[in-house]
């Protein structure tokens, strides 16, 4: 670590919010460790090919970080059907990405960030809080997400390490913009709200 510099660790660094997350970090003198399939545009990034669905990808990415200031989990996926018809590989992938992947880095992590004396910050959404038709496996694993990190700060608190999550609404990414595209949701009903 260079001297002075506080460390990030961003999942799903590569697209959307860790994307944006990541540049403004870097922008602000933050080492900043991308960890994503695939590597990023910003080349002030170190980045890391993690599966944060694979907890053996995760030990392996974790294994060659030592203090870890700031650990924002916001790699995900979405695949939409209706809940009759959701396929066991749509509704696996999702949880298995977007819940047990926040779930591996965070334990991953947690002794990084407790000597760093850090915080946790996971990507939960509104569709954990609101039920949207088709999406039964992304609402259900952002729920999980907001109670894994209701569990972690509790359980974390006496490590000095703060565990937080965050719940946007309709935030433009690239996986949005599928969603537009798709005729999946209607962008001027989103923007009269």
């Amino acid at each position: 670590m260079t001297e002075g510099h506080r460390t990030a660790v961003i999942t799903g660094a590569a697209a959307g919010i860790g994307a944006a997350t990541a540049t403004l970090l870097g922008s602000q003198g933050w080492r900043v460790v991308g960890w994503d399939l695939e590597r990023g545009d910003d080349a002030d990034v170190e980045w890391e090919r993690v599966d944060v669905g694979d907890s053996g990808s995760v030990a392996a990415a974790a294994a060659k970080l030592d203090e870890v200031h700031l650990l924002l989990n916001c790699a995900a996926t979405a695949a939409r059907a209706p809940a009759a018809e959701m396929t066991d590989e749509q509704w696996e992938r999702v949880l298995r990405v977007d819940l047990s992947g926040t779930f591996f880095c965070c334990r991953a992590l947690h002794a990084h960030v407790a000597r760093a004396g850090g915080v946790v910050v996971n990507m939960a959404s509104i569709a954990g809080h609101r039920a949207w038709a088709g999406r039964a496996n992304y609402c259900a694993a952002k729920a999980g997400v907001s109670m894994l990190t209701e569990v972690l700060g509790l359980e974390w608190a006496a490590d000095g390490v703060r565990v937080v999550a965050v719940s946007p609404g309709f935030v433009m990414t690239p996986m949005m913009r599928e969603s537009v595209a798709g005729g999946h949701l209607d962008i001027e009903a989103v923007n009269r709200r």
